[in-house]
């Protein structure tokens, strides 16, 4: 159950239906050959309803991949906000280490929100310039 829960919602409820034909049409026209399976037969057709057992993995998926288009659309719609409508600069290689230098955004301070060069092997290199506009 654990691994259908973690596939997409479609996938239980194939193998839902898949169990639910088995038990219901295949089990009992095999079971016609010899009386001990003829005997579990009957049991087994009345219990058409583990089928829906089948199914029940299906809700915890569908609210597992809603759950996941949610938040990644919120992170998405964020991302959108803030990315400038110009062409990102292309990088450049540090002055101090030679490592590449690439776009970064002030959290803190009295530059927060604004955007400046920052080295990519921070912090053991913490060279930095301003973005000439």
């Amino acid at each position: 159950m654990d691994v259908l829960a973690d596939l997409p919602w479609w996938v239980s409820i194939v193998v839902g239906v898949i169990v639910y034909l088995g038990v219901r049409f295949a089990i009992p026209a095999l079971a016609s050959g010899n009386a001990f399976s003829s005997a579990l037969a009957v049991p087994i057709s009345q219990t058409a309803w583990l089928a829906v057992i089948f199914l029940l993995p299906a809700g915890f998926s569908a609210l597992r991949e809603a759950r996941k288009t949610h938040v990644s659309g919120q992170q998405g719609s964020a991302r959108k906000a803030t990315t400038p409508s110009r062409p990102a600069p292309t990088a450049r290689a540090c002055p101090r280490c030679g490592g590449e230098l690439v776009l970064r955004q002030a959290k803190r301070g009295d530059r927060a929100g604004s955007r400046f060069w920052g080295c990519s092997s921070y912090p053991k290199c913490r060279y930095t310039e301003e973005l000439a506009d």
